[in-house]
Protein backbone atom coordinates (compact mmCIF):
# COMPACT_ATOMS: atom_id res chain seq x y z
CA UNK A 1 0.00 0.00 0.00
CA UNK A 2 1.30 3.68 -1.10
CA UNK A 3 0.67 6.16 1.15
CA UNK A 4 3.36 9.09 0.64
CA UNK A 5 2.85 13.10 2.13
CA UNK A 6 2.08 15.43 -0.09
CA UNK A 7 4.05 18.77 -0.03
CA UNK A 8 1.68 20.96 -2.41
CA UNK A 9 -1.80 21.37 -3.33
CA UNK A 10 -2.61 19.40 -6.06
CA UNK A 11 -5.38 17.40 -6.27
CA UNK A 12 -4.98 13.68 -5.83
CA UNK A 13 -7.06 9.88 -5.48
CA UNK A 14 -7.78 8.78 -2.10
CA UNK A 15 -9.01 5.15 -1.71
CA UNK A 16 -10.22 2.93 1.47
CA UNK A 17 -7.72 0.22 2.20
CA UNK A 18 -6.46 -1.88 5.64
CA UNK A 19 -3.16 -2.02 6.41
CA UNK A 20 -2.23 -5.52 7.17
CA UNK A 21 0.17 -4.48 9.92
CA UNK A 22 -2.15 -2.35 11.97
CA UNK A 23 -5.39 -3.67 10.92
CA UNK A 24 -6.38 0.28 10.58
CA UNK A 25 -8.67 1.45 6.90
CA UNK A 26 -7.19 4.55 6.29
CA UNK A 27 -7.16 6.94 3.43
CA UNK A 28 -4.32 6.49 0.96
CA UNK A 29 -3.22 7.96 -1.55
CA UNK A 30 -3.27 6.76 -5.51
CA UNK A 31 -1.09 8.66 -8.37
CA UNK A 32 -2.66 11.42 -8.45
CA UNK A 33 -3.77 10.80 -12.15
CA UNK A 34 -6.44 8.15 -10.58
CA UNK A 35 -6.26 4.74 -12.31
CA UNK A 36 -9.48 3.03 -13.68
CA UNK A 37 -10.30 0.03 -11.00
CA UNK A 38 -11.83 -3.47 -12.75
CA UNK A 39 -15.31 -3.00 -12.69
CA UNK A 40 -17.66 -4.22 -10.13
CA UNK A 41 -20.42 -7.06 -10.24
CA UNK A 42 -22.18 -5.05 -7.38
CA UNK A 43 -23.30 -2.02 -9.27
CA UNK A 44 -22.54 0.36 -6.97
CA UNK A 45 -19.87 0.60 -4.17
CA UNK A 46 -20.12 3.16 -1.09
CA UNK A 47 -17.24 3.81 1.16
CA UNK A 48 -16.89 5.83 4.03
CA UNK A 49 -12.98 7.73 4.55
CA UNK A 50 -11.42 7.86 7.87
CA UNK A 51 -12.11 10.61 10.29
CA UNK A 52 -14.78 12.20 7.80
CA UNK A 53 -12.53 13.24 4.88
CA UNK A 54 -15.65 12.40 2.32
CA UNK A 55 -18.36 10.15 1.46
CA UNK A 56 -18.38 8.38 -1.96
CA UNK A 57 -20.90 6.51 -3.51
CA UNK A 58 -20.47 5.83 -7.59
CA UNK A 59 -21.82 3.60 -10.09
CA UNK A 60 -19.20 0.57 -11.46
CA UNK A 61 -20.01 2.41 -14.59
CA UNK A 62 -18.26 5.31 -14.13
CA UNK A 63 -14.62 6.26 -14.65
CA UNK A 64 -13.00 5.98 -11.01
CA UNK A 65 -15.55 4.14 -8.52
CA UNK A 66 -12.99 3.73 -5.73
CA UNK A 67 -11.73 7.08 -5.61
CA UNK A 68 -12.69 10.50 -4.08
CA UNK A 69 -10.78 13.50 -5.00
CA UNK A 70 -9.34 15.82 -1.90
CA UNK A 71 -6.65 18.38 -1.75
CA UNK A 72 -3.16 17.57 -0.39
CA UNK A 73 -3.84 19.47 3.43
CA UNK A 74 -6.61 16.83 4.03
CA UNK A 75 -4.18 13.99 3.11
CA UNK A 76 -1.80 15.33 5.46
CA UNK A 77 -4.38 15.79 8.34
CA UNK A 78 -6.00 12.49 7.98
CA UNK A 79 -1.91 10.57 7.70
CA UNK A 80 -0.92 11.93 11.24
CA UNK A 81 -4.28 11.31 12.70
CA UNK A 82 -3.97 7.56 11.14
CA UNK A 83 -0.32 7.69 12.32
CA UNK A 84 -1.67 8.54 16.03
CA UNK A 85 -3.78 4.99 15.49
CA UNK A 86 -0.80 2.98 14.33
CA UNK A 87 1.32 3.79 17.38
CA UNK A 88 -1.27 3.61 19.50
CA UNK A 89 -1.46 -0.33 18.37
CA UNK A 90 2.03 -0.90 19.37
CA UNK A 91 3.91 -0.72 16.19
CA UNK A 92 6.87 0.39 16.13
CA UNK A 93 9.75 1.11 13.18
CA UNK A 94 12.09 -2.03 13.63
CA UNK A 95 10.92 -3.39 10.06
CA UNK A 96 14.14 -3.33 7.65
CA UNK A 97 11.96 -1.12 5.26
CA UNK A 98 11.22 1.44 8.48
CA UNK A 99 14.45 1.07 9.93
CA UNK A 100 16.31 2.20 6.69
CA UNK A 101 13.64 4.56 5.47
CA UNK A 102 15.20 3.79 2.05
CA UNK A 103 12.65 2.86 -0.65
CA UNK A 104 8.65 3.33 0.39
CA UNK A 105 7.68 -0.63 0.64
CA UNK A 106 4.34 0.43 0.81
CA UNK A 107 3.51 -0.32 4.06
CA UNK A 108 1.74 2.26 6.58
CA UNK A 109 4.59 2.27 8.90
CA UNK A 110 6.88 3.47 6.19
CA UNK A 111 4.84 6.34 6.19
CA UNK A 112 4.57 7.27 9.93
CA UNK A 113 8.24 6.23 11.05
CA UNK A 114 10.25 8.17 7.56
CA UNK A 115 7.92 10.77 6.63
CA UNK A 116 7.44 12.15 10.04
CA UNK A 117 10.12 14.76 11.70
CA UNK A 118 9.24 17.82 14.18
CA UNK A 119 10.04 21.84 14.73
CA UNK A 120 13.42 22.37 16.29
CA UNK A 121 14.05 25.43 14.79
CA UNK A 122 14.64 29.05 16.69
CA UNK A 123 12.81 29.67 20.10
CA UNK A 124 12.27 25.65 20.54
CA UNK A 125 13.05 24.15 24.05
CA UNK A 126 11.47 23.68 27.31
CA UNK A 127 8.92 26.36 29.32
CA UNK A 128 10.45 25.99 32.97
CA UNK A 129 8.62 27.74 35.93
CA UNK A 130 11.05 31.40 35.89
CA UNK A 131 11.61 30.69 40.06
CA UNK A 132 12.07 27.23 40.11
CA UNK A 133 13.83 26.55 36.80
CA UNK A 134 14.25 22.48 37.52
CA UNK A 135 9.83 22.13 36.96
CA UNK A 136 9.37 21.88 33.12
CA UNK A 137 6.07 21.64 30.75
CA UNK A 138 5.74 17.89 30.53
CA UNK A 139 2.88 16.19 29.22
CA UNK A 140 1.23 12.53 30.39
CA UNK A 141 1.64 10.62 27.14
CA UNK A 142 0.82 7.38 26.60
CA UNK A 143 3.61 4.68 25.58
CA UNK A 144 3.07 3.41 22.66
CA UNK A 145 1.05 0.50 22.62
CA UNK A 146 -1.55 1.93 25.90
CA UNK A 147 -4.69 1.80 23.11
CA UNK A 148 -4.78 5.51 24.84
CA UNK A 149 -4.87 8.59 22.17
CA UNK A 150 -2.36 11.47 22.83
CA UNK A 151 -5.56 13.44 23.04
CA UNK A 152 -5.80 11.95 26.68
CA UNK A 153 -2.40 13.68 28.05
CA UNK A 154 -2.05 15.77 30.68
CA UNK A 155 -0.20 18.78 31.18
CA UNK A 156 1.93 18.35 34.25
CA UNK A 157 5.25 19.93 35.64
CA UNK A 158 7.94 17.51 35.77
CA UNK A 159 11.71 17.71 35.97
CA UNK A 160 13.71 19.41 33.07
CA UNK A 161 16.66 17.03 33.85
CA UNK A 162 16.14 14.42 31.09
CA UNK A 163 14.40 16.14 28.88
CA UNK A 164 13.06 14.14 26.93
CA UNK A 165 10.83 15.05 23.70
CA UNK A 166 8.05 15.53 25.10
CA UNK A 167 9.06 18.40 27.48
CA UNK A 168 10.04 20.57 24.17
CA UNK A 169 7.78 23.14 22.59
CA UNK A 170 7.69 25.71 19.73
CA UNK A 171 6.79 29.08 20.10
CA UNK A 172 6.18 31.71 17.99
CA UNK A 173 9.28 34.00 17.88
CA UNK A 174 7.04 37.05 17.27
CA UNK A 175 5.88 36.43 20.71
CA UNK A 176 2.51 35.78 19.74
CA UNK A 177 0.80 32.03 18.51
CA UNK A 178 0.14 28.72 19.20
CA UNK A 179 2.17 26.54 21.38
CA UNK A 180 2.87 23.11 19.49
CA UNK A 181 4.37 20.54 20.47
CA UNK A 182 7.91 20.38 18.71
CA UNK A 183 8.77 16.25 17.49
CA UNK A 184 5.13 16.75 15.93
CA UNK A 185 4.45 20.01 14.67
CA UNK A 186 0.70 19.16 13.85
CA UNK A 187 -0.25 18.99 17.76
CA UNK A 188 -0.80 21.92 19.94
CA UNK A 189 -2.47 23.25 23.09
CA UNK A 190 -5.71 23.84 22.99
CA UNK A 191 -7.84 25.12 25.83
CA UNK A 192 -11.37 24.68 27.14
CA UNK A 193 -12.37 26.68 29.83
CA UNK A 194 -9.62 26.22 32.87
CA UNK A 195 -8.55 23.15 30.96
CA UNK A 196 -5.52 22.78 28.43
CA UNK A 197 -5.15 19.27 26.30
CA UNK A 198 -2.86 18.16 23.42
CA UNK A 199 -4.52 17.76 20.16
CA UNK A 200 -4.99 18.92 16.60
CA UNK A 201 -6.79 22.19 17.14
CA UNK A 202 -8.56 24.37 17.02
CA UNK A 203 -4.95 25.48 18.60
CA UNK A 204 -4.85 28.72 21.46
CA UNK A 205 -3.65 31.14 20.71
CA UNK A 206 -1.03 32.72 23.41
CA UNK A 207 0.86 36.05 24.19
CA UNK A 208 4.42 35.06 25.57
CA UNK A 209 6.39 38.31 24.35
CA UNK A 210 9.18 38.01 21.51
CA UNK A 211 11.93 35.60 21.46
CA UNK A 212 14.58 38.03 23.25
CA UNK A 213 12.08 38.52 26.13
CA UNK A 214 11.46 34.56 26.66
CA UNK A 215 14.08 33.89 28.71
CA UNK A 216 13.13 35.90 31.34
CA UNK A 217 10.28 35.77 34.00
CA UNK A 218 7.01 36.36 32.39
CA UNK A 219 3.92 35.64 31.93
CA UNK A 220 2.08 32.83 28.80
CA UNK A 221 -1.82 34.97 28.76
CA UNK A 222 -4.49 34.09 26.13
CA UNK A 223 -4.57 36.36 23.41
CA UNK A 224 -8.02 36.66 22.89
CA UNK A 225 -8.60 36.94 26.61
CA UNK A 226 -5.14 38.38 28.31
CA UNK A 227 -7.18 38.55 31.82
CA UNK A 228 -6.52 34.93 31.73
CA UNK A 229 -2.69 32.96 32.11
CA UNK A 230 -1.50 29.56 32.06
CA UNK A 231 -0.64 28.68 35.92
CA UNK A 232 1.25 25.76 37.96
CA UNK A 233 -1.25 24.34 40.93
CA UNK A 234 0.94 25.22 44.55
CA UNK A 235 3.61 26.62 43.49
CA UNK A 236 5.09 30.08 45.04
CA UNK A 237 7.79 31.87 45.18
CA UNK A 238 9.55 30.28 48.17
CA UNK A 239 7.76 26.61 47.60
CA UNK A 240 8.11 24.40 44.98
CA UNK A 241 5.18 22.69 43.58
CA UNK A 242 4.75 18.50 43.45
CA UNK A 243 6.11 16.56 40.79
CA UNK A 244 3.23 15.94 38.25
CA UNK A 245 1.82 19.38 39.36
CA UNK A 246 -1.05 20.16 36.94
CA UNK A 247 -1.51 23.04 34.81
CA UNK A 248 -4.34 25.03 34.06
CA UNK A 249 -5.54 28.31 33.04
CA UNK A 250 -6.69 30.53 35.17
CA UNK A 251 -7.16 34.70 35.65
CA UNK A 252 -4.04 36.69 35.77
CA UNK A 253 -2.32 37.90 38.55
CA UNK A 254 0.23 40.70 38.12
CA UNK A 255 3.63 39.14 39.95
CA UNK A 256 2.53 35.62 40.63
CA UNK A 257 5.33 32.96 40.82
CA UNK A 258 3.43 30.44 39.68
CA UNK A 259 1.89 32.49 36.24
CA UNK A 260 5.82 33.17 35.49
CA UNK A 261 7.85 31.20 32.70
CA UNK A 262 10.91 30.95 30.81
CA UNK A 263 12.05 29.28 28.20
CA UNK A 264 15.26 27.12 28.14
CA UNK A 265 16.97 26.55 24.77
CA UNK A 266 19.77 24.28 23.52
CA UNK A 267 23.50 26.14 24.49
CA UNK A 268 26.77 25.00 23.07
CA UNK A 269 28.89 23.19 25.42
CA UNK A 270 31.66 25.38 26.22
CA UNK A 271 34.09 22.60 25.83
CA UNK A 272 32.89 20.87 23.05
CA UNK A 273 36.09 18.92 21.90
CA UNK A 274 36.49 17.23 25.62
CA UNK A 275 37.20 14.81 26.63
CA UNK A 276 39.66 13.86 23.63
CA UNK A 277 38.33 10.94 21.69
CA UNK A 278 40.73 8.80 19.18
CA UNK A 279 37.93 7.03 17.06
CA UNK A 280 38.75 3.91 15.14
CA UNK A 281 36.65 1.69 12.41
CA UNK A 282 38.04 -1.84 11.10
CA UNK A 283 37.16 -1.72 7.03
CA UNK A 284 37.01 -4.59 5.08
CA UNK A 285 38.88 -4.08 1.77
CA UNK A 286 35.85 -5.54 0.08
CA UNK A 287 32.17 -4.56 0.63
CA UNK A 288 30.31 -1.85 1.33
CA UNK A 289 32.09 -0.36 4.35
CA UNK A 290 34.28 1.45 1.87
CA UNK A 291 31.67 3.86 0.50
CA UNK A 292 30.09 4.42 4.42
CA UNK A 293 33.35 5.81 5.27
CA UNK A 294 33.77 8.01 2.49
CA UNK A 295 30.57 9.29 2.09
CA UNK A 296 31.04 9.82 6.40
CA UNK A 297 34.33 12.04 5.74
CA UNK A 298 32.85 14.17 2.72
CA UNK A 299 30.39 16.03 4.73
CA UNK A 300 30.64 19.30 6.44
CA UNK A 301 32.77 21.00 4.08
CA UNK A 302 34.70 17.99 4.52
CA UNK A 303 35.25 17.78 8.22
CA UNK A 304 33.16 14.99 8.27
CA UNK A 305 30.35 13.17 10.21
CA UNK A 306 31.07 10.15 12.69
CA UNK A 307 34.29 9.18 13.66
CA UNK A 308 35.75 12.10 11.68
CA UNK A 309 34.17 14.64 14.15
CA UNK A 310 36.39 12.97 16.72
CA UNK A 311 39.69 14.49 18.01
CA UNK A 312 41.82 11.81 15.94
CA UNK A 313 40.26 9.35 14.03
CA UNK A 314 41.71 6.44 12.02
CA UNK A 315 40.52 3.33 9.45
CA UNK A 316 42.23 0.25 10.21
CA UNK A 317 42.38 -2.45 7.64
CA UNK A 318 44.76 -5.28 6.32
CA UNK A 319 45.93 -3.37 2.83
CA UNK A 320 46.38 0.16 2.08
CA UNK A 321 43.03 1.97 0.40
CA UNK A 322 42.53 5.12 -0.49
CA UNK A 323 38.88 6.30 1.20
CA UNK A 324 39.21 9.83 0.35
CA UNK A 325 41.09 11.45 -2.35
CA UNK A 326 42.73 14.32 -1.79
CA UNK A 327 40.98 17.43 -3.37
CA UNK A 328 41.37 21.15 -3.17
CA UNK A 329 38.51 20.53 -0.52
CA UNK A 330 39.35 17.61 0.71
CA UNK A 331 41.78 15.75 2.31
CA UNK A 332 43.30 12.43 1.49
CA UNK A 333 42.17 9.80 3.98
CA UNK A 334 43.73 6.09 3.69
CA UNK A 335 43.66 2.90 5.66
CA UNK A 336 46.63 1.96 8.68
CA UNK A 337 47.78 -0.88 7.54
CA UNK A 338 47.34 -3.95 10.26
CA UNK A 339 48.28 -7.48 10.17
CA UNK A 340 46.76 -10.98 9.29
CA UNK A 341 43.47 -11.38 6.87
CA UNK A 342 39.77 -9.85 8.08
CA UNK A 343 37.55 -13.01 6.81
CA UNK A 344 35.82 -14.70 9.58
CA UNK A 345 33.71 -17.25 10.19
CA UNK A 346 30.42 -17.47 11.60
CA UNK A 347 28.87 -19.39 14.41
CA UNK A 348 27.54 -20.17 17.61
CA UNK A 349 24.84 -19.77 19.13
CA UNK A 350 23.44 -16.30 17.45
CA UNK A 351 25.00 -16.95 14.04
CA UNK A 352 27.68 -13.98 14.72
CA UNK A 353 31.91 -13.13 13.84
CA UNK A 354 34.13 -16.13 15.40
CA UNK A 355 36.23 -12.92 15.41
CA UNK A 356 38.27 -12.25 18.34
CA UNK A 357 41.54 -12.94 15.98
CA UNK A 358 41.22 -10.44 14.11
CA UNK A 359 40.68 -7.64 17.04
CA UNK A 360 43.38 -9.28 18.91
CA UNK A 361 45.39 -8.28 15.93
CA UNK A 362 43.72 -5.05 15.74
CA UNK A 363 44.30 -4.11 19.48
CA UNK A 364 47.97 -5.24 19.19
CA UNK A 365 48.34 -2.84 16.44
CA UNK A 366 46.70 0.25 18.12
CA UNK A 367 48.83 0.25 21.06
CA UNK A 368 51.41 0.65 18.64
CA UNK A 369 49.60 3.92 17.46
CA UNK A 370 50.88 7.02 18.96
CA UNK A 371 47.44 8.92 18.46
CA UNK A 372 46.08 6.09 21.18
CA UNK A 373 48.24 7.82 24.15
CA UNK A 374 47.32 11.25 23.41
CA UNK A 375 43.62 11.03 24.15
CA UNK A 376 41.81 10.29 26.71
CA UNK A 377 39.97 7.80 25.19
CA UNK A 378 39.44 5.52 22.59
CA UNK A 379 36.02 4.44 20.41
CA UNK A 380 35.93 1.52 18.03
CA UNK A 381 33.12 1.87 15.94
CA UNK A 382 31.80 -0.30 13.32
CA UNK A 383 31.55 1.69 9.47
CA UNK A 384 27.52 0.84 9.65
CA UNK A 385 27.04 3.09 13.25
CA UNK A 386 25.79 6.20 13.26
CA UNK A 387 27.63 7.88 15.77
CA UNK A 388 27.31 11.62 17.35
CA UNK A 389 30.82 12.16 19.32
CA UNK A 390 29.33 14.95 20.51
CA UNK A 391 26.83 12.82 22.62
CA UNK A 392 29.57 10.73 24.28
CA UNK A 393 31.98 13.54 25.11
CA UNK A 394 28.85 15.32 26.83
CA UNK A 395 27.41 12.52 28.61
CA UNK A 396 31.27 11.48 30.05
CA UNK A 397 31.67 15.39 30.93
CA UNK A 398 28.88 14.99 33.14
CA UNK A 399 30.07 11.53 34.52
CA UNK A 400 33.94 12.51 35.54
CA UNK A 401 35.76 15.99 35.92
CA UNK A 402 36.13 16.92 32.41
CA UNK A 403 35.17 13.56 30.95
CA UNK A 404 38.49 11.80 32.27
CA UNK A 405 37.67 8.26 33.61
CA UNK A 406 36.92 8.13 37.44
CA UNK A 407 37.96 11.46 37.96
CA UNK A 408 36.10 14.06 40.32
CA UNK A 409 39.01 16.93 40.13
CA UNK A 410 41.22 19.09 38.28
CA UNK A 411 44.62 17.43 37.00
CA UNK A 412 43.46 13.72 37.73
CA UNK A 413 44.85 10.97 36.15
CA UNK A 414 42.67 8.62 34.07
CA UNK A 415 41.11 5.19 35.59
CA UNK A 416 40.95 2.13 33.86
CA UNK A 417 37.16 2.26 32.75
CA UNK A 418 35.09 0.89 29.51
CA UNK A 419 31.77 1.88 28.73
CA UNK A 420 28.74 -1.19 28.77
CA UNK A 421 26.62 -0.51 26.03
CA UNK A 422 23.97 -3.43 26.98
CA UNK A 423 22.30 -4.97 30.07
CA UNK A 424 23.23 -8.60 28.28
CA UNK A 425 26.80 -7.51 27.82
CA UNK A 426 28.70 -5.56 25.65
CA UNK A 427 28.48 -5.35 22.56
CA UNK A 428 30.80 -4.66 19.41
CA UNK A 429 29.10 -1.92 17.20
CA UNK A 430 30.64 0.71 19.34
CA UNK A 431 33.09 -0.21 22.33
CA UNK A 432 34.51 2.75 24.87
CA UNK A 433 37.78 2.24 26.72
CA UNK A 434 39.53 5.13 28.98
CA UNK A 435 42.98 5.93 28.42
CA UNK A 436 43.64 4.01 32.00
CA UNK A 437 41.96 1.37 30.77
CA UNK A 438 44.21 0.68 27.88
CA UNK A 439 47.35 1.23 29.74
CA UNK A 440 46.22 -1.92 31.90
CA UNK A 441 45.36 -3.87 28.70
CA UNK A 442 48.79 -3.04 26.81
CA UNK A 443 50.47 -4.24 30.36
CA UNK A 444 48.44 -7.52 31.03
CA UNK A 445 46.72 -8.32 27.81
CA UNK A 446 49.03 -11.99 27.62
CA UNK A 447 46.94 -12.93 30.51
CA UNK A 448 43.45 -13.05 28.71
CA UNK A 449 45.33 -15.48 26.33
CA UNK A 450 46.31 -17.52 28.37
CA UNK A 451 43.46 -17.56 30.98
CA UNK A 452 42.04 -21.11 30.38
CA UNK A 453 37.82 -19.36 30.07
CA UNK A 454 38.46 -16.11 28.56
CA UNK A 455 40.97 -17.60 26.07
CA UNK A 456 38.70 -19.70 24.09
CA UNK A 457 35.62 -16.88 23.38
CA UNK A 458 35.39 -16.58 19.68
CA UNK A 459 33.34 -13.71 19.61
CA UNK A 460 35.33 -10.19 20.16
CA UNK A 461 32.47 -8.58 21.95
CA UNK A 462 32.33 -10.73 24.42
CA UNK A 463 36.15 -11.99 24.75
CA UNK A 464 36.99 -7.72 25.66
CA UNK A 465 34.50 -7.96 28.19
CA UNK A 466 35.71 -10.57 29.88
CA UNK A 467 38.47 -9.52 29.31
CA UNK A 468 38.89 -6.27 30.70
CA UNK A 469 37.03 -7.65 33.50
CA UNK A 470 39.79 -10.47 34.20
CA UNK A 471 42.63 -7.19 33.93
CA UNK A 472 40.56 -4.73 36.28
CA UNK A 473 38.95 -2.34 33.78
CA UNK A 474 36.12 -1.09 35.58
CA UNK A 475 32.82 -1.55 33.92
CA UNK A 476 30.78 1.66 34.19
CA UNK A 477 27.21 1.15 32.73
CA UNK A 478 25.85 3.06 29.75
CA UNK A 479 22.81 2.42 28.19
CA UNK A 480 22.46 4.70 26.10
CA UNK A 481 25.66 4.38 24.35
CA UNK A 482 23.87 2.36 21.77
CA UNK A 483 20.61 1.66 19.95
CA UNK A 484 20.16 -1.76 17.91
CA UNK A 485 17.51 -2.60 15.73
CA UNK A 486 15.39 -5.71 16.61
CA UNK A 487 15.69 -4.08 20.15
CA UNK A 488 18.83 -6.49 20.93
CA UNK A 489 19.37 -5.27 24.55
CA UNK A 490 15.67 -4.48 25.13
CA UNK A 491 16.28 -0.55 24.26
CA UNK A 492 13.15 1.41 23.29
CA UNK A 493 12.95 4.95 21.35
CA UNK A 494 12.92 7.25 23.99
CA UNK A 495 10.53 9.92 21.58
CA UNK A 496 8.08 7.31 23.17
CA UNK A 497 5.46 7.80 20.66
CA UNK A 498 6.62 6.00 17.82
CA UNK A 499 8.79 7.94 15.68
CA UNK A 500 11.83 6.68 14.26
CA UNK A 501 14.19 5.65 16.92
CA UNK A 502 17.46 7.89 15.17
CA UNK A 503 15.27 10.91 17.33
CA UNK A 504 16.57 9.32 20.18
CA UNK A 505 18.56 10.98 22.73
CA UNK A 506 21.44 7.72 21.97
CA UNK A 507 25.37 8.66 21.16
CA UNK A 508 25.21 5.47 18.48
CA UNK A 509 23.03 3.83 15.99
CA UNK A 510 23.36 0.00 14.63
CA UNK A 511 23.16 -0.67 11.81
CA UNK A 512 22.93 1.02 8.32
CA UNK A 513 24.74 -0.36 5.44
CA UNK A 514 24.11 2.00 2.66
CA UNK A 515 24.82 5.70 2.56
CA UNK A 516 21.55 6.69 1.99
CA UNK A 517 19.82 5.04 5.01
CA UNK A 518 22.72 6.18 7.14
CA UNK A 519 22.17 9.59 5.85
CA UNK A 520 18.31 9.54 7.03
CA UNK A 521 19.47 8.48 10.34
CA UNK A 522 21.66 11.03 10.59
CA UNK A 523 19.88 14.14 9.38
CA UNK A 524 17.03 12.84 11.94
CA UNK A 525 19.67 12.81 14.69
CA UNK A 526 20.74 16.22 14.12
CA UNK A 527 17.40 17.22 13.27
CA UNK A 528 16.84 17.39 17.64
CA UNK A 529 18.76 19.76 20.00
CA UNK A 530 18.20 18.76 23.47
CA UNK A 531 18.05 21.49 26.41
CA UNK A 532 19.14 19.23 29.03
CA UNK A 533 22.73 17.71 29.52
CA UNK A 534 23.10 14.08 28.20
CA UNK A 535 23.87 11.83 31.42
CA UNK A 536 24.90 8.20 31.40
CA UNK A 537 21.88 6.07 31.70
CA UNK A 538 22.72 3.26 34.25
CA UNK A 539 19.76 2.04 34.97
CA UNK A 540 18.79 -1.86 33.09
CA UNK A 541 15.76 -1.43 30.15
CA UNK A 542 12.61 -3.28 31.84
CA UNK A 543 8.62 -2.87 32.24
CA UNK A 544 9.34 -0.46 35.16
CA UNK A 545 10.83 2.16 33.28
CA UNK A 546 9.28 1.09 29.76
CA UNK A 547 12.53 0.02 28.35
CA UNK A 548 14.02 3.32 28.46
CA UNK A 549 10.97 4.81 26.52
Amino acid sequence: MSFGMLHDEREVCLEREGDDQSGLEVAVRRSWRCSKPAASALGAVAATLLLGVGVLVKSSTQQHPHTYVAPGDAIRENAEASCELWYEKGNDCSKPAQWTCENDDGSFGFQCCCNRWGTFDELTGMIALADHPEFCMDITMPYVGTGSPWRSSAFVMNSCYWGNPNKHWHLDPKGVGTITWASHKEQCLMVNGPGISLNRGPCAVFDYGPAKKSFKAHPIKMKDNPTQCLEVAGGTKDTKPQWGAPLAIQPCVKGKSSQQFKMLTFQPPKYPDVPSLFCVSVMLPWGYEKALLRWQHAQKDGTGVGIFRCNDFAVYSNESIVIQEKTKDLEEVKTTVMEGNLEVKFGGKWNTALNTGVFVRFWARMMKDSRTWRNEWTVKIDPDAVFFPSRLREMLRHKWWSGVAGCDKQDCESKPVYLNNCHRGMHGPIEVISLGGLKAYNKSWEKCREDAKVSKIQQEDFYYRKCWDLLGVKKQEAYNLLFENLYACDERSDTRDGRHPCFSRQVSFHPFKTTKGYEQCHKRGESVQWVADMVINEENPGHSNYHHA
